[in-house]
């Protein structure tokens, strides 16, 4: 299996991942950019990218910060409550 299917079958819809993410699977800077640049990935910021078709999920981007970038943040008051399905105007 190549690694950019190994990578798309491993990747959530609505996941954003850094290129650390990629080093997992064997996938270096310079081959993510050219999926990049062939369709395959749609870059939010340098390094960071969502699947092309995907509609960036809210707590996928948590997720990521929490998990890739390692920053420590929550969600709370308005948007933890809309996060679980309880917003309310």
């Amino acid at each position: 299996m190549s690694k950019i299917n190994k990578v798309i079958r491993d990747w959530k819809a609505g996941d954003v991942h850094s290129l650390k993410w990629f080093a997992r699977y064997g996938v270096d800077q310079r081959l993510a950019y050219k999926y990049y640049e062939n369709g395959y990935l749609e870059r939010v910021a340098s390094g960071v990218f969502y699947r092309t078709g995907d509609k960036i999920d809210p707590l996928a981007v948590v997720r990521f910060l929490q998990e890739e970038i390692n920053l420590k943040l929550h969600e709370k008051g308005k948007s933890a409550l809309e996060f679980h399905g309880h917003g309310h105007y």
